[in-house]
């Protein structure tokens, strides 16, 4: 059984200028941990929100294009997934979707340490992002649907629109689109979302504008700082997904704040395409 760990993304320096790149990376709030020997790949953490970067002549803008897990040599052996020699893992290549990696738990540690370079182990992580808790992809197919479940993610629903996948824990999901949809989109969990809102904003970041309902559910307090920091919702004071979006060219991010509203909902992503 396999457990989230990280998302990939690819650019190509020759279309996106590295430092461009890192700024942008920076400007969210990720810090550079630690590169590949061999520089093709490095990673980038914001508390658990993990980024493994890798450079490659895609002639592309940079894009999402893999996931990370930890799992074991059963999920590698399922998986027919081979050694990477770029990042040290086993991979998949998976022309249906994502790719997909697989670190086994003993290469955590020491064995990671000997493949890859120290950047920056000390400074401490911004607190505005908490962890990444799904991401809905726009591809759907029996094939990749078996590839998930191979590794031991479950069907949690299955609708005219997507094909929602859950891992073994029920920590993260992956909405598969069956409609044309043009981007992926991240979710991240954070514990303060209008702290979240407020240091995207001080960071340069243009947030979209919701056209937001009046709404009483959540108390005086609450609702107050929800219209201010222009948040969308959905549930009441006692059960409530609180949230905001940063747009990008090929990916956007969801951060939300959540309240015994533990599942991602198919209709509060598919909201933020159909009001922007």
């Amino acid at each position: 059984m396999a457990e989230f760990s990280f998302i990939e993304i690819t650019y190509d320096p020759f279309v996106s200028e590295k430092e461009n790149v890192y700024k942008t990376l920076q400007q969210i709030g990720f810090v550079h941990r630690s590169q590949h020997a061999m520089d093709f790949v490095g990673f980038w953490a914001l508390r658990k929100c993990i980024i493994m970067l890798r450079e490659e002549n895609t002639n592309t803008s940079p894009s999402v294009t893999g996931l990370g897990f930890i799992g074991d040599v059963n999920d590698i052996t399922n998986l027919d997934a081979q050694l990477d020699p770029s990042s040290d893992f086993f991979k998949v290549e998976n022309p249906n979707g994502l790719d997909t990696y697989i670190i086994q738990e003993n290469q955590i540690g020491k064995s990671l340490e000997m493949c890859y370079n120290n950047i920056d182990s000390l400074t401490p992580s911004q607190r505005h992002l908490q962890q990444i808790s799904g991401i809905k992809i726009i591809h759907n197919s029996p094939e990749m649907i078996a590839h998930y479940q191979t590794i031991g993610f479950t069907v949690e629903s299955d609708t005219e629109k997507y094909t929602t996948l859950i891992s073994p824990s029920k920590r993260f999901s992956i909405l598969c689109a069956k409609h044309k949809s043009e981007k992926i989109t991240i979710v991240c969990d954070t514990e303060d979302v209008f702290q979240a809102t407020a240091y995207f904003v001080a960071n340069n970041f243009d947030l979209p504008e919701f056209q937001l309902i009046e709404n009483e559910n959540f108390g005086t307090k609450l609702n107050w700082k929800i219209h201010t920091y222009n948040c969308k919702t959905w549930g009441n004071e006692n059960s409530y997904t609180i949230e905001n979006m940063l747009e990008f060219t090929n990916a956007d991010l969801i951060f939300r704040q959540r309240k015994n509203y533990l599942k991602i909902k198919e209709h509060t992503v598919d909201s933020y395409y159909e009001s922007i």
